[in-house]
């Protein structure tokens, strides 16, 4: 059986209303603006040194899985049979990169955390997240299968690495900050040197603006209790939300060229993500201090 028969048979056995929603709104966690506010969740509500490697692993996965694509240039499922379309999916099918970040996000977190509910999380969110790219036309199954393969490898060769880059960036020390302002985001644009990579560079000099002017705030530690876990969540969530609003649906957007409005959002988000948010609830807290 052909993989785009296959496809087809999935549809017939378990399709329903019920199941096309699901998986149409699945999609969703699919793409870059989610995989930020993931990041941003690790870095702000959670802490500072693992956030960020969740940040910059997250960003190498998407300009590798870019450049492989350009390499292979397979068309999708629903390019080749349109009666598979369920969303609108553009660019090349091989490897899918929901499967690079449904192997390598899942791992890391399990590597980190060692506990049994986090690895039985993971290959929940493993499993969902690459079948819901075969239900929806956006992948064959041998596109999850080099995914998975590409994302075990990238994770087994930056897990080491991208400790070392969070002890370095936090370091405080301003000329090496400086030379990895130009050095990381140059890397990661040169990687595929195409519209992807170009978000990614500028997410990445985002973040190291804001690292720069204050490695300390930036490198925040756990929360103490769930009070402050809930303040963190909503400062991020209200400023992803402001940073959606006013630049990807606002009168921005509409002014805007699209790349640019991209460029403007993901710098903001960075920025907001490394600088803004803690520097927020820094004030917050003090102001709830003096009350007290």
């Amino acid at each position: 059986m052909d993989q785009l028969a296959l496809i087809h048979k999935i549809r017939v056995l378990i399709q329903t209303p019920a199941t096309d929603i699901f998986f149409i709104c699945w999609n969703y966690v699919d793409t870059s603006f989610v995989m930020l506010l993931i990041s941003a969740v690790f870095w702000v509500v959670y802490r500072g040194d693992f956030g960020i490697r969740v940040f910059y692993i997250a960003l190498t996965n998407s300009v590798i899985n870019s450049a492989i694509k350009s390499i292979f240039m397979i068309p999708r499922p629903i390019t080749v049979d349109p009666s598979l379309v369920l969303v609108h999916v553009s660019g090349y099918s091989f490897p899918s990169g929901a499967a690079q970040t449904a192997m390598w996000l899942p791992l890391l977190l399990g590597l980190h955390f060692r506990n049994k509910a986090v690895w039985i999380g993971g290959l929940c969110f493993l499993l969902v997240h690459s079948f819901s790219r075969i239900y929806l036309g956006a992948h064959y199954p041998t596109d999850i299968l080099g995914g998975w393969i590409v994302g075990g490898l990238l994770l087994a060769i930056l897990y080491k690495p991208s400790i070392k880059l969070a002890e370095i960036l936090f370091s405080g020390d301003k000329k090496i900050q400086i030379a990895l302002m130009v050095i990381i985001p140059g890397l990661l644009y040169l990687i595929a040197r195409d519209q992807t990579s170009i978000l990614c560079a500028i997410a990445a000099l985002g973040a190291q603006v804001g690292i720069f002017i204050n490695p300390k705030l930036a490198n925040n530690k756990p929360p103490a209790n769930s009070t402050e876990i809930f303040k963190r969540l909503v400062v991020v969530g209200a400023g992803f939300a402001a940073i959606l609003l006013v630049f990807l649906v606002g009168p921005i957007a509409h002014a805007l060229p699209k790349i640019s409005s991209l460029m403007i959002a993901a710098f903001a988000a960075t920025l907001w993500m490394s600088l803004g948010a803690n520097a927020t609830l820094s004030i917050i807290n003090k102001n709830n201090g003096y009350r007290k």
